[in-house]
């Protein structure tokens, strides 16, 4: 017997489900093509992009399943728009704003980028 255990939605549209075949036996379930997955994320909007655990979680199971490196969709230009539609001055301020962004932004590298005034040991977290 298969029992519906869960289903994942993006958009008030059901995109997959998680099947109980019994004795355990679970299986991830979607009419979705890996090129569907891979032209949903890459139309998604930004802040979808940027907290897609939170914003589009039935999506990043999608990705997870197929397999797809969901922050390769979310291009540094991408990340520079959605930071800059934030209006923080400064990584202290993005950092309360939004922590997400503000990770991507150290892991990528681009924290110099974005704010040129940012003095070096702060952003090393050394103090004076």
């Amino acid at each position: 017997m298969t029992t519906k255990i869960r289903e994942y939605e993006y958009l008030g549209r059901i995109i997959g489900r998680v099947l109980d075949y019994g004795q355990g036996e679970r299986e991830f379930v979607t009419d979705l093509t890996e090129m569907n997955v891979v032209d949903l994320i890459q139309d998604m909007p930004i802040r979808h992009k940027v907290h897609m655990r939170s914003e589009a979680f039935g999506v990043l199971k999608l990705a997870q399943h197929f397999r797809i490196p969901i922050d390769s969709y979310l291009t540094n230009e991408d990340l520079a728009i959605y930071i800059m539609g934030l209006g923080c001055q400064n990584l202290t301020e993005l950092n309360h704003t939004d922590q997400r962004a503000w990770q991507l932004l150290h892991d990528r590298g681009l924290a110099k980028k974005f704010f040129p005034d940012l003095i070096e040991s702060d952003y090393n977290g050394e103090h004076k």
